[in-house]
């Protein structure tokens, strides 16, 4: 048994960005991490105001799942261990069906539509992964392009899982109309987020959390940007990096005057996010007031790494007992 091996490939077809992680899973060692692949195919664009995908968006969406295949092949995983599961912009379209069946069609993989709540879960097994928490909570938070997961939780489990659709992608399209952004954009995004996030705040403040932790390319590319700013190297991963309310508020008053022609020189901006970065700030800027934060840990782990955790445990029926193990092996693998 201790040499027995599993290859997982989880994809996430998310608002803004395509997704694969690949595993090996093996009794005696635990779960190491093979490969991964990003492409932002921006599935959601145009479309969350419409309600339709977009026919280009589905034909790029559908020719990088077709290289994800290629690259899961390529490591040896075996079709039945390849899970994909589709979130906000997808969940959301009429024509969402129609695109799951030309992917069907075309690539052979079956793409299951997770609910919001779902999303949160998968994330806080991800996450869990990576951070550790404590006996206090925290509150976990992942910035997506449709939508955004808050989770509050401790070592003993969690208390809040909520999605709220104020992704960066969403916002942008519905609010962000001046370049630079104009203040009163700003004050409208302030407020909107405000009011979504007003169940979380109240639930954060009742059990006294004072620490968070943020998963999604949104929070790592800020997490960038001040290492960059503070002269730091930045390292190929930031699991379980931070930076306090100061040094974000620092990035923030850099990077919101200005236009995205100036953005783009910005040192360490992802030239994919030149856009939606400023939708990202301003509700980063607001997590940290309304949860009255100082600092935010940054977790490499989100949704795919829960996908394959959860995968892992349902595919060998474990335990609760035996999904601990699960968590130690993939940060000892990771």
């Amino acid at each position: 048994m201790a040499t027995e091996k599993l290859r997982v490939a989880a994809i996430d077809l998310g608002t803004n960005s395509f997704h694969m992680i690949i595993v090996e899973e093996s009794r005696g060692k635990g779960i190491v991490e093979i490969d991964r692949v990003k492409n932002m195919i921006c599935i959601g664009r145009g479309s969350i105001s419409t309600k339709m995908l977009d026919e280009e968006a589905m034909q790029s969406g559908i020719a990088a799942l077709k290289n994800f295949l290629v690259l899961a092949a390529h490591h040896g995983v075996a079709p039945e261990n390849i899970i994909a599961f589709a979130t906000s912009a997808i969940r959301e379209a009429k024509n969402r069906f129609d695109f799951l069946r030309m992917v069907r069609d075309e690539t052979g993989l079956k793409v299951r539509i997770i609910s919001g709540s779902e999303e949160a879960e998968f994330i806080y097994y991800g996450v869990r992964n990576a951070v550790k928490i404590g006996s206090t909570f925290d509150l976990l938070f992942d910035i997506g392009g449709g939508s955004v997961e808050f989770i509050i939780a401790n070592h003993q489990g969690v208390q809040l899982l909520e999605s709220r659709k104020i992704g960066v992608a969403r916002m942008y399209e519905r609010f962000v109309f001046t370049d630079p952004i104009a203040r009163s954009d700003i004050k409208m995004l302030e407020q909107f987020f405000s009011a979504e996030m007003v169940s979380a705040v109240a639930k954060a403040s009742k059990l006294k959390v004072n620490r968070a932790i943020a998963s999604s390319g949104t929070a790592l590319n800020i997490a960038r940007m001040i290492c960059s700013m503070n002269g730091r190297a930045s390292k190929a991963s930031l699991n379980n990096s931070h930076f306090s309310r100061k040094e974000f508020q620092t990035l923030y008053t850099a990077l919101i005057p200005l236009s995205s022609a100036e953005r783009r020189k910005f040192t360490g901006l992802d030239a994919n996010r030149v856009d939606l970065i400023v939708p990202g700030l301003i509700l980063v800027d607001m997590i940290f007031r309304l949860f009255n934060l100082n600092e935010i840990v940054v977790s490499d782990y989100a949704l795919r790494e829960g996908m394959v955790l959860h995968y892992l445990k349902d595919h060998f029926n474990a335990s609760s007992e035996q999904e601990h193990e699960f968590i130690l092996w993939i940060t000892k693998g990771s």
